[in-house]
């Protein structure tokens, strides 16, 4: 149409200049002048072969001769351009079957290469073994050849586009993925060396207790972990490791504006008695102006690989307090290293490859540490302990103690471990804020506990936890950064324009705005009762959390109606709702209490940062090393020491 106009000024223009020439009036304006198309040319004198007779009139009417070709031809293109629009759509549907059913044979072709791979890999099992004595050594190389031909195959067979420089393509993903056994008899002989190692290296947890078998205080019990590394995107792995700096100082300036942290976590109301204790205290603490040295941040942001037409990472939660399993992450990643070099997976790899530089290397057995002792030494007292504060008969020593070895074996730094409540009966705060105990300063409280309601049973322990935020010791996290934390703020984060609040760069805050999902308050405002409706009408594609961190709080599915229904306006105001991330199964091989169990699993990432500031100046801001916990594709929630999940290690693909 631009043309069209283009071509009439032009041919508009043509006939004004010819009217200067011969005096011609100029057409008068009616209901037709404005008619697409070209107006006629003006009448003049012509010569016997039809052209006009004055030379400057012959140069204009040739000018007109070839707009007006070039108009019609501009008008043809646009009527072909309108009939190819008008069946667009029935082009679009066949394409949309002919796609469906090319899926439909990729998936029949995968079945039959799988169960082949299968077979072959027995035969050729079984060559090795030398159950097969009568065969030549060409049809060893033979077979050798075919299993590397259908695993080149295997990977490459995908109808999937090509993938943008920030992602991968599912169906390309999915066809690149090694092939694990699921024979639980024929993996039972990995057990006892799996059991073993974990012991030689720490990987435990403490038994259940019991009230009658003092012994089982102290009896010890593997902990839960995979077999072999479970498959992540490289491409998404990179993303998120390289946006941990910017989530550090986000968090961080969230914690430090007052009037965001007042106006977001006053809109729950008193929907939520822990969130708001917590909110009360940091307001006393702010209002008798408790000062602190510096703070220090351990975060850990966790993702679920969404899979669409390309696998993104997508935010689960971003955590500021008792990031667990640091230690433990690492420890794993190196025992999937050692059963790779000791049995190359024999039995356990049906089909595809693992290699050593898929298992990416892993700091976060030493970043912890680290951490708290570059906010020690601003404290400035290097006689001072550190305190990491601890639940009750808790089982995850392990995890915690590879932090206290580093502390002492890099930093030469002594930490003692509490409760709450023990703090409130054995520290007291002297004269110039100094937090102590018999006599010694605290530099740094680590909370390894303070999570959840239930580590406040009684007023001792809130008691406990006062005495450590009005003193001058360090508390990790901050109140402030422990509200930051809460879900309310991951939602309004979602918001327009809140991300960019904090973080100037456009591009940035783009990236940031990637890793979200749709997140949606349940208050009363009317994207509150919209979202609600939408959790009513269609609950499977939700999920609703409260102000909680710890794992088996959140309500998936069925249960959200009956959750909504249930509680008052002013209670839903505690929850937030938000899209049901929906990451691609895997069949893996998990150990638990020393048994073998094959089953259909999701693996949930988490990238763990450090940030350590005065106030005036960030002294660390890195990512610190990852964690992978795996659970069965059916149960929602996923954390390990909740008993829902074991500790893994990513295969980059």
């Amino acid at each position: 149409v631009e043309q069209l106009e283009s071509k009439d000024r032009h041919i508009a223009t043509l006939q004004r200049k010819l009217s200067d020439v011969h005096a011609v009036p100029k057409p008068r304006k009616d209901s037709s002048s404005s008619a697409l198309g070209p107006q006629p040319f003006p009448r003049v004198s012509i010569s016997s072969d039809g052209a006009p007779t004055e030379p400057r009139v012959r140069e204009f009417h040739a000018l007109y001769l070839t707009a007006h070709r070039q108009w019609s031809e501009t008008r043809d293109e646009l009527l072909s351009l309108k009939s190819v629009l008008r069946d667009s759509d029935d082009q679009r549907r066949d394409a949309d079957s002919r796609l469906a059913q090319r899926e439909r044979e990729l998936g029949e072709m995968q079945a039959r290469l799988a169960a082949f791979t299968s077979l072959l890999q027995e035969y050729a099992d079984a060559q090795r073994s030398s159950r097969l004595k009568g065969m030549a050594q060409d049809d060893e190389i033979s077979v050798a050849s075919m299993l590397a031909a259908i695993q080149q195959l295997q990977r490459t067979s995908s109808f999937a586009g090509t993938p943008n420089a920030d992602g991968i393509a599912t169906r390309e993903f999915l066809a690149q993925r090694p092939l694990y056994s699921q024979d639980t008899n024929e993996l039972q002989q990995y057990v006892e060396l799996a059991v073993d190692w974990e012991a030689m290296h720490g990987l435990l947890f403490r038994a259940p207790g019991s009230e009658t078998a003092t012994w089982q205080q102290t009896a010890l019990v593997p902990a839960p972990i995979t077999l072999a590394p479970s498959p992540i995107p490289r491409s998404s792995f990179d993303l998120v490791v390289s946006l941990q700096p910017t989530l550090n100082t986000l968090f961080d300036r969230i914690s430090r504006d007052h009037d965001f942290l007042v106006s977001t976590l006053q809109s729950l109301g008193t929907s939520d008695e822990f969130t708001t204790r917590v909110f009360q205290m940091y307001l006393k603490q702010r209002l008798e102006g408790a000062k602190k040295p510096c703070v220090i941040g351990i975060h850990r942001s966790d993702y679920l690989i969404n899979a669409g037409a390309e696998l993104q990472a997508k935010q689960v939660e971003f955590n500021t307090i008792a990031a667990s399993f640091a230690s433990l992450s690492a420890v794993v990643g190196d025992f999937h290293r050692y059963m790779l070099e000791r049995t190359a997976y024999k039995h356990l790899l049906k089909a595809g490859l693992i290699t050593r530089e898929q298992i990416p290397p892993n700091e976060s057995l030493t970043s912890i540490g680290d951490g708290i002792a570059a906010g020690f030494e601003l404290y400035g007292q290097s006689e001072a302990v550190v305190v990491m504060v601890v639940q009750p008969g808790e089982r995850n020593v392990y995890d915690q103690r590879f932090v206290e070895k580093r502390l002492w074996e890099r930093h030469h730094i002594k930490t003692l471990r509490l409760t709450f409540a023990e703090i409130r009966d054995q520290c007291v705060v002297d004269e110039n804020d100094r937090l102590l105990i018999a006599g010694q300063e605290i530099a740094v409280a680590y909370y390894r506990s303070g999570y959840a309601p239930t580590d406040f049973p009684t007023t001792a322990e809130w008691t406990g936890r006062w005495l450590v935020e009005k003193s001058r010791a360090i508390a990790v996290p901050s109140l402030a950064y422990h509200l930051a934390g809460c879900k309310k703020i991951q939602q309004v984060l979602a918001n327009p324009g809140v991300v960019e609040r904090f973080i100037d760069d456009a591009e940035t805050a783009a990236r940031v705005r990637e890793c979200f999902v749709g997140l949606y308050p349940l208050d009363n405002t009317s994207q509150g009762m919209q979202a609600t409706r939408m959790a009513l009408h269609e609950p499977h594609k939700y999920v609703v959390k409260p102000q909680r961190e710890g794992g088996g709080y959140n309500v998936y599915g069925d249960d959200i109606p009956k959750l909504l229904t249930s509680v008052s306006d002013e209670e839903r105001k505690g929850y937030i709702l938000m899209d049901l991330i929906r990451a691609p199964p895997f069949n893996s091989v998990l150990v638990r209490n020393g048994e073998v169990v094959v089953a259909s699993v999701v693996s949930e990432l988490g990238i763990y940062g450090i940030f350590v500031s005065d106030g005036k100046n960030v002294v660390v801001n890195k990512q610190g090393g990852h964690l992978l916990r795996t659970k069965a594709a059916d149960v929602s929630e996923g954390g390990v020491a909740a008993g829902f999940a074991v500790i893994d290690s990513p295969l980059l693909i």
